[in-house]
């Protein structure tokens, strides 16, 4: 896996552990490693993550970062909390948003950026909505029939 061998660069250019991922803080040390534009962020996941849906009922089961990264699949739960952490780490004030239809759910982050500009972090998918677009417009686009549920920053 991409992760194994990232770790594995880590630890010999830079004398850093990462075999067991094992704290917070080694993960932002990892995320920190990486330059802070987000699209690099997103490309180490495309890399590190298979996506799997595995929640087994209607209730979100969001995992802690490290358990994701190691586990090397992710479902829109896990892929929040990541993009969370990172945008947060890197300064931005990240939201999360809850869109719903009749038959499923997703949920996925946005900011703005230090020019005012919207920033999608969806899964994998990483945008900047042009000028004038908004969120709604993106998952009017995107996720055509899903309704916003919830819009709002996590703690």
């Amino acid at each position: 896996k991409v992760t194994e061998v990232f770790a594995e660069v880590l630890r010999r250019v830079r004398g850093i552990d990462f075999s067991e991922l094992d704290s917070v803080e080694k993960l932002i040390d990892l995320i920190r490693l990486l330059p802070s534009d987000t699209s690099c962020f997103q490309a180490f996941l495309v890399n590190a993550l298979d996506y799997e849906k595995r929640d087994s009922g209607p209730k979100d089961e969001f995992r802690h970062p490290n358990e994701t990264i190691f586990s090397g699949w992710a479902d829109c739960d896990d892929y929040v909390v990541l993009n969370h952490f990172e945008a947060w780490l890197h300064g931005r004030d990240p939201r999360v948003i809850k869109i719903a239809r009749e038959d499923r759910s997703h949920i996925f982050v946005w900011y703005e950026d230090e020019n005012s500009e919207t920033v999608i972090l969806d899964n994998t998918r990483f945008e900047r909505l042009t000028s004038g677009q908004t969120v709604e417009d993106y998952i009017d686009n995107r996720h055509r029939g899903f309704e916003i549920c919830v819009n709002e920053k996590m703690n």
